[in-house]
């Protein structure tokens, strides 16, 4: 697991996706290489197109320089620093985390099927959208395939798609709930024989 220690902050900033671009390519935009040149040296670019001042962005960053091995993927915190996604962290969360987050911390391991990590995270999202007032549909998945054609392609659920998996999710929850051994709760429950 790789960490970076803080930076400046740039404002004004939309995530630029790299596809075998070479830092000095013309298929990103000056301001995205600038960017994420910034972001890999930890010092200001004086030719950057960017307008340096104090921000707060809270963004998965990812792509591929034409020596690298594999794409790889960072979230950057608000502060500057970043953390590199890999094993010792499969996901992480951008937005209201407190709801979602134990379902992924519970069930999600790098090595699961991507069938598996979409489940885990739709529930996950469930679980954020019922509990969280500022968090709703429709969510959009966005799957990455660098030896396609076209290597970026997303589907978008809307609310009908989620009540079928919402109410199953519920009833299900509820029924492994109710079937636990509960001989572990027999000192409490006998506390409350004993009330008057």
């Amino acid at each position: 697991m790789n960490s970076g220690g803080p930076i400046d902050a740039f404002s004004d900033i939309f995530v630029a996706r790299f596809a075998d671009a070479p830092l000095h390519s013309h298929t990103a935009s000056a301001s995205a290489r600038d960017l994420l040149f910034y972001f890999l040296s930890k010092k200001p670019i004086k030719t950057s197109s960017l307008r340096i001042r104090p921000f707060c962005i809270n963004v998965l960053f990812g792509g591929r320089f034409k020596s690298d091995a594999t794409h790889k993927l960072y979230k950057i915190y608000s502060e500057g620093n970043w953390i590199e996604i890999g094993e010792g962290t499969p996901y992480h969360i951008i937005g209201a985390s407190g709801y979602g987050k134990p379902i992924l911390d519970r069930t999600l391991k790098y090595t699961d099927p991507i069938s598996f990590a979409l489940k885990v995270g739709c529930l996950a999202f469930d679980s954020t959208r019922i509990s969280a007032a500022d968090v709703g549909l429709p969510v959009d998945i966005v799957v990455f395939q660098p030896d396609r054609a076209k290597p970026i392609r997303c589907y978008r659920y809307e609310a009908e798609n989620f009540k079928e998996l919402s109410s199953m999710w519920q009833a299900r929850l509820r029924a492994s709930i109710d079937s636990m051994d509960s001989h572990w709760l027999d000192p409490v429950l006998d506390l409350l024989k004993d009330t008057p």
